[in-house]
């Protein structure tokens, strides 16, 4: 309309659109009408559609956006998603999903959640559900092995003569830990393939996901037994 618009600071929602997420639009419809810039949000995302494939491996920055990206994807055609997976309802919480991530990635700080537990006696940890998004998790995966690769390359130096000890141990805990994440999106993927394919699961698969919390499984607490909270969710915080 020929005037600066005075939209000082832009939203998650602005940055979801951008990235391709249609359920982000409708949230944004007072906004787009008091400040007039559904020309800026378009021509926006038109810009992020213009990196190549390249650009999203170019560091663990953009590894870990792109896998956001995949997150509201429909399903393709002839998968078994199931069809609460389908709704307008369910691309809603992929989207919170998204701000979730996003929010955490731009603060810079380690992605986690509380895992929900009962106290009640006899409580246990049955086998689960993994969302059914393997490109995700493949993604991820990819994530983490860089991360391992980038952290053996780095030169821990703090003079030309010596390298500090205590460097070299931090450095060796966190490439384990990379290579430990990339171990656990691995099973993650395979178990979402085989959800999508109706296949059923593994002993080993079924016996993985007793062990979120605690590696001894699928074990009642019932009994005085506490969490060891030693399980492979654990290991990645």
């Amino acid at each position: 309309q020929n005037r600066k618009q005075r939209r000082m600071m832009p939203t998650g929602l602005d940055v979801m659109a951008a990235l391709g997420n249609n359920e982000a639009i409708p949230l944004l419809e007072d906004e787009l009408r008091e400040w007039n810039y559904s020309a800026n949000l378009l021509a926006g995302r038109e810009f992020v559609d213009m990196y190549p494939p390249a650009f999203w491996q170019e560091n663990l920055y953009n590894i870990w956006l792109d896998c956001l990206r995949d997150l509201d994807d429909a399903p393709s055609e002839g998968s078994r998603f199931p069809e609460t997976m389908r709704t307008q309802n369910w691309q809603m919480k992929q989207l919170q999903t998204q701000l979730a991530s996003w929010a955490e990635l731009r603060h810079d700080t380690l992605l986690y959640a509380k895992q929900s537990f009962t106290s009640v006696p006899g409580c246990e940890y049955p086998a689960g559900f993994v969302e059914p998004y393997p490109e995700v998790y493949a993604r991820l995966r990819k994530f983490a092995q860089q991360a391992a690769q980038s952290l053996t390359s780095i030169n821990f130096a703090v003079d030309d003569d010596h390298v500090v000890g205590e460097f070299d141990g931090m450095r060796e805990q966190q490439v384990e830990f990379f290579e430990r994440m990339a171990e656990i999106l691995t099973n993650l993927e395979s178990i979402a393939r085989k959800e999508l394919r109706a296949e059923p699961l593994s002993d080993k698969e079924e016996q993985f996901l007793e062990q979120v919390i605690d590696h001894r499984g699928n074990v009642s607490f019932g009994s005085g037994r506490r969490a060891r909270y030693d399980g492979w969710y654990c290991d990645l915080i």
